[in-house]
């Protein structure tokens, strides 16, 4: 009986958490494989079509269900990749050629074009975003270049209260819930901004600039959560065969303050890596790819809680496939 009672008030407590940062997007890991969902800045990235799916399942040590999914396409329109001219049967007298291709700003403009699916069960709460993403990439030496990125989504949210039972009827605030349907649906719009060169990348972003709630009445209708959100990463080359990519990711929210979390991922031969991720006082979670003709990607990562969430869960385990659409050249994803 203490089971199920203790079972019940984590629910409740999931459902408060998941309504009080209604306007918060889901994280994932293995966010660094899907910067577009944070950032629109990074729509358009890649020079082909982009499209990755992922599985992520929390909180696994009881029967309810805690899991998210999300299914994303991003693609660019209107450059062409210097590695083109390099992986084609092309071939010019002199090697340079392709360096000064490379700079080429005229070869870098680009729009930005994709949008994402994504899901979330938490027991009786369901979330379900639906987002579009534009981005402008402008070249503003022969190597940088800067784009500017908007997303507009709407989310829709419902609990299923027919779930719980009450002890005395009738109870008004269940009699409410149950009329008001538990749902709430929200549009919300954002920016994005990323300083970018081949080797690293700085960008900002926001969550919830601009959002509108409606739907349920007062009883689930909460303030949304403004924040921003800096990402950084860079990639090194420490040998021939073995590449370096650490990145940072920084969120200020006006409900949960300042977070944090570092990364690193260590690739050999441009086939398998491994890496570790440390989110300040939360998590600690290992890292693991595989890459396939510089088109197919199988990508895991298990998280190992620090903090209290430990009593309830024994372990976080996600799952990303990516696949590179309209990748003619074989061209080398800039994300992995």
């Amino acid at each position: 009986m203490k089971g199920y009672i203790k079972l019940i008030a984590l629910l409740c407590l999931l459902i408060l958490i998941c309504f009080e940062g209604m306007a918060q997007r889901q994280t994932f890991t293995q966010y660094y494989l899907n910067l577009p969902a944070i950032n629109a800045g990074f729509t358009g990235f890649e020079p082909f079509l982009d499209m990755k799916t992922a599985y992520r399942q929390r909180w696994n040590n009881f029967s309810e269900k805690n899991n998210s999914f999300y299914i994303s396409a991003y693609g660019s329109l209107g450059s062409t990749s210097p590695t083109v001219f390099r992986n084609n049967a092309l071939r010019v007298s002199n090697p340079s050629t392709y360096g000064r291709l490379a700079r080429n700003k005229n070869l870098k403009r680009k729009h930005g074009l994709g949008g994402m699916v994504m899901s979330q069960t938490v027991g009786p709460f369901k979330s379900l975003e639906t987002s579009a993403n534009y981005a402008y990439h402008l070249p503003i030496t022969g190597l940088t270049s800067l784009s500017f990125g908007t997303r507009i989504s709407y989310n829709n949210y419902e609990i299923d209260f027919s779930v719980f039972d009450v002890r005395e009827h009738p109870d008004v605030v269940y009699d409410e819930l149950l009329e008001a349907g538990g749902k709430q649906q929200q549009f919300v719009g954002d920016f994005g901004i990323v300083l970018y060169t081949s080797r690293f990348f700085f960008g900002l972003s926001s969550s919830n600039l601009v959002a509108s709630s409606f739907g349920s009445g007062r009883l689930l209708e909460l303030p949304s959560d403004l924040s921003l959100e800096f990402l950084a990463g860079s990639q090194f080359e420490l040998s021939p065969y073995v590449e370096l990519y650490p990145g940072i990711r920084m969120r200020h929210s006006e409900i949960y303050g300042l977070s944090w979390e570092v990364n690193a991922r260590l690739r050999y031969n441009k086939l398998i890596y491994l890496g570790a991720v440390y989110q300040n006082d939360v998590k600690a979670s290992l890292l693991f790819g595989l890459t396939f003709d510089s088109r197919y990607n199988i990508n895991y990562s298990y998280d190992y809680y620090l903090n209290d969430l430990r009593e309830f869960s024994t372990g976080n385990h996600e799952f990303t496939l990516g696949i590179a659409i309209f990748n003619k050249y074989s061209t080398e994803p800039r994300l992995w």
